[in-house]
């Protein structure tokens, strides 16, 4: 019997062999692995739908996890360490993804006869509709965009700032104390 370790007091079993093999590897910071590597590192197929895509799939998890490494996979070729250009389109993607499933939420919701719900739980479903409803209209490509104007106004903003008061004053602006804390009115301080 393979020893287990707790995680959470969940009982986890030890590492595969697989996965500890492929860690190793993706620890490296490889820039690209093709599924030819991928496969000789692991012993079996581990891409697509091959069936030790698990062991890949815990690998990267962990390497996220731990070592900050994120690999995309590239379908039909391999892995490829994310970038920094790739950041803003994961994060692009991720947005886009809340936007579906606060529609498909909503959607499914609306459908329910909130009359039948005792008042507790018609607390809980008007709240779950709430945030739903702030994720689909905050997500949208006309939201999305109104946010990254005021955004790079923010941005030029500060460059202003800089330029205007220097180095000392503006710093305090991404502290932990709001600027006007600072300069002496901690109470009813108001971030920017």
């Amino acid at each position: 019997m393979a020893e287990t370790f707790s995680l959470r007091g969940r009982s986890i079993p030890e590492r595969s062999p697989v996965t500890a093999a492929l860690i190793d590897y993706l620890r490296q910071e490889p820039t690209a692995l093709d599924d030819a590597a991928l496969r000789t590192i692991a012993g079996m197929d581990v891409g697509g739908q091959g069936r030790g895509r698990g062991y890949l799939l815990s690998a990267r998890r962990y390497v996220e996890r731990e070592y900050g490494l994120v690999y995309l996979r590239i379908r039909g070729v391999g892995l490829r360490l994310q970038t920094a250009e790739d950041s803003v389109e994961t994060g692009a993607c991720s947005v886009r993804r809340m936007h579906r499933e606060g529609k498909r939420g909503i959607k499914k919701m609306s459908c329910a006869d909130r009359g039948q719900l005792s008042p507790q739980d018609q607390i809980r479903w008007d709240t779950q509709f709430t945030l739903l409803a702030a994720a689909f209209v905050g997500t949208h490509r006309r939201a999305r965009a109104l946010i990254e104007e005021r955004v790079a106004a923010r941005r030029s903003a500060l460059a202003c700032a800089l330029q205007e008061w220097g180095e000392a004053v503006v710093l305090h602006i991404g502290g932990p104390k709001p600027l006007s804390a600072v300069a002496g009115d901690p109470v009813g301080a108001k971030p920017f």
